[in-house]
């Protein structure tokens, strides 16, 4: 049997800076597969230094040969849901596979990971611009105390300090949700989760941080604001919040790198808690990134399950 008619689907999770990326070009060059990103932020047009489009860590060629799916779709001002999302990638496995190749879904954020694997139940209605108005009113502490009455399951997979989340989350759990338990052609796909030493993590990430202010980072938000988008939300969650703080004059540049290291070390511990909670290892594959034969095991795994069937 044709393997890609077969639907294969290889599904890659890890928290920040544990390679997910990098390990994927590599696995669509020996696949034949081509990625799509379940990144929430690298949908937006003009979020590229700091969402990773742009790599710093990576060989920019190996970027500019593969095809990367759902990168620039919308805006930063635009609104774009987990069901926006399932819809998009759901669109994109379909022409992947009629084009006989592989897809690899890779990110880090696991709702919209776990919203297209059927997971978790998703919302289709549209924003309730009322209720949004009113939510905006309140503080950031007033959004987290009022999620927590209406949806506190929802707490460990959400940026508490990401307004526009927090908000949509809100806006969802007041209203009837659309069952997703069955995604549409994903069938039985490759799960892996990539796990590391919190002190790897670290490392990594801090470096990445430094990387990306040399890189630009905070020319983009400049440009960002000067376009228009300084009160998108995009703007002002992670990582892009501490760069608007800093223009504004309200830290120095080694407090900037500081707090983005900061909030990107609780994010790792954010995403490593929802992924043991969403992707148990018992039921899907983990895989170790410090291990000596670790890309050896990658392939292995992968290779075995595109032979299997």
């Amino acid at each position: 049997m044709n393997k890609v008619l077969n639907k294969k689907a290889i599904v890659i999770i890890g928290p920040t800076s544990s390679g997910k990326t990098s390990a994927a070009l590599k696995l669509c060059q020996e696949f034949n597969g081509e990625i799509i990103s379940a990144d929430s932020r690298q949908i937006y047009k003009g979020l590229d230094i700091g969402t990773g489009k742009i790599p710093v860590n990576l060989d920019k060629s190996d970027i500019s040969k593969q095809k990367i799916w759902l990168y620039d779709l919308v805006n930063p001002d635009v609104h774009f849901s987990a069901y926006d999302f399932k819809i998009k990638a759901e669109e994109c496995l379909q022409d992947i596979w009629k084009n006989q190749k592989i897809p690899f879904i890779v990110g880090g954020t696991g709702f919209y990971l776990s919203v297209l694997l059927g997971l978790q139940e998703v919302s289709a209605i549209s924003p309730d611009l009322e209720l949004r108005q009113n939510l905006e009113k309140l503080t950031t502490e007033e959004l987290v105390k009022k999620l927590t009455e209406v949806a506190p399951e929802r707490l460990v997979s959400l940026d508490l300090a990401n307004r526009r989340r927090l908000i949509r989350a809100i806006e969802v759990a007041s209203q009837p949700v659309t069952s997703n338990r069955q995604p549409t052609g994903l069938i039985d796909p490759l799960v892996i989760v990539f796990t590391g030493s919190r002190e790897l993590l670290y490392k990594r990430v801090d470096g990445w941080v430094e990387a990306v202010i040399k890189a630009g980072l905070i020319n983009e938000v400049k440009n960002l604001v000067k376009a228009g988008y300084g009160e998108a939300s995009p703007l002002h969650g992670l990582i892009y919040n501490q760069v608007l703080a800093f223009l504004d004059g309200q830290t120095s540049q080694s407090e900037l790198l500081q707090r983005i290291k900061y909030d990107l070390h609780r994010c790792i511990r954010k995403q490593e808690t929802y992924f043991r909670k969403m992707f148990p290892n018992s039921k899907y594959t983990y895989l170790d990134i410090s291990g000596k034969d670790f890309g050896i095991s990658l392939k292995t795994v992968v290779q075995s399950y595109l032979d299997n069937g």
